[in-house]
């Protein structure tokens, strides 16, 4: 059976989760570990399954992550 992915909606609060075994490498490029808090900007058109992120903690828009990789907060997360 197929994985549902659920796409985060546009300007939601968003965490970060990485792929099993890639954590070291989110890791130095500055996505992980957690807590880390991202508004999700977007899915990028031409470039299916990615996305645009804007990261609160670090000021900067970050692009080309896999859209799979991020999460919605839940109310109580929030």
């Amino acid at each position: 059976m197929e994985k549902l992915q659920v796409v985060p909606r546009q300007y939601s609060l968003v965490k970060f989760i990485p792929p099993k075994g890639y954590e070291k490498i989110y890791e130095q490029q500055g996505m992980y570990p957690y807590p880390r808090i991202y508004i999700f900007l977007g899915e990028i058109p031409n470039m299916q399954e990615h996305c645009v992120v804007f990261d609160r903690q670090a000021t900067t828009i970050r692009s080309c992550f896999h859209t799979s990789d991020f999460v919605e907060l839940t109310e109580g997360e929030i």
